[in-house]
C-alpha cells in the first residue's frame, strides 16, 4: 500500500511539473503557479494520475484516481 501511495505522489508531482512546463515560456524565468488544488469535495477529484495531454485548443486534460460523485475518479480540463 505504501508503494502505491508513493507511486501516486510521484505521478501527481510529474503532472504538476508538466503544467509548469507548458505554462512557462522559459526555463530560466519559470515560476511555479498552482492552477488548481484538488479538494475531493464530491464533484472535484483527488490524486491526479499520469501525465496531462493537450488538445487542439491548448487545453490541458487529465484524470484523477479518486473523487467525483462515486469516488471512482474524474476527468478534468484546464483551459488557458
Amino acid at each position: 500500500m505504501r508503494g502505491k501511495r508513493l507511486s501516486i505522489l510521484l505521478r501527481a508531482a510529474l503532472s504538476i511539473f508538466t503544467v509548469v512546463l507548458f505554462a512557462t515560456s522559459s526555463w530560466v524565468d519559470a515560476q511555479e503557479t498552482v492552477l488548481h488544488r484538488f479538494q475531493n469535495n464530491g464533484t472535484d477529484g483527488q490524486n491526479p494520475y499520469a501525465g496531462l495531454i493537450s488538445d487542439a485548443a491548448g487545453n490541458l486534460c487529465g484524470t484523477t484516481v479518486y473523487g467525483g460523485t462515486d469516488n471512482s475518479g474524474t476527468v478534468f480540463e484546464i483551459t488557458p
